[in-house]
């Protein structure tokens, strides 16, 4: 009788230990949600991401290449001044942003550092969930001998966000179509 409650009470403890792997497990799944806006424009529909093993990669540029060769995303034109706002839920532990200058394809404009990836500064408002930034002009944008590139909205950035959470490290990316520079204000 004693081995019965003995393989009852093991049996019951094995049950409960998958329970909570499983439940951990289906968490670590979730990506977690970001909201990406410039001024009540919500640009978040240009965004796609990847769960990353090992540290990032800022030389990859597949995500960037893969929202450039998706038919069913509009890349957002985007005035230099603007500020955009970048809401993610749960908060990360921490968070870095990136700047390229890309091609029509999604791939880097300049290969070399420090013109491949900028990093990008952050405020933090009080909502703690919610970071903004300023879009400023990008001194590479002006170095191209392409005369398209300034066009109004004919320099292609890419943003890369790579977070981090307690059981996950996740890449965002998003791309923005802006000027090169703003326009002259002299008359």
């Amino acid at each position: 009788m004693k081995k019965a409650h003995w393989f009852t009470l093991m049996a019951f403890i094995l049950v409960c230990s998958l329970l909570v792997i499983m439940m951990n497990s289906k968490q670590s799944h979730v990506v977690p949600e970001i909201t990406l806006k410039v001024g009540n424009d919500d640009i978040s529909s240009t965004l796609k991401s990847r769960t990353l093993e090992d540290p990032a990669d800022f030389e990859d540029a597949s995500l960037f290449r893969a929202i450039m060769n998706d038919p069913a995303i509009t890349i957002p034109y985007v005035k230099l001044g603007e500020t955009v706002h970048i809401s993610l839920h749960p908060k990360p532990k921490s968070f870095e942003v990136r700047e390229s200058i890309l091609l029509t394809d999604g791939d880097f404009k300049y290969k070399r550092q420090p013109a491949q990836q900028q990093p990008v500064t952050l405020n933090f408002n009080d909502n703690e969930n919610e970071a903004t930034f300023t879009l400023n002009e990008n001194v590479f944008a002006l170095l191209s001998s392409n005369s398209q590139d300034y066009q109004p909205g004919g320099t292609i950035r890419g943003y890369r966000l790579v977070c981090k959470w307690e059981d996950r490290t996740q890449e965002y990316a998003f791309v923005i179509k802006t000027d090169a520079h703003k326009p002259s204000t002299a008359k």
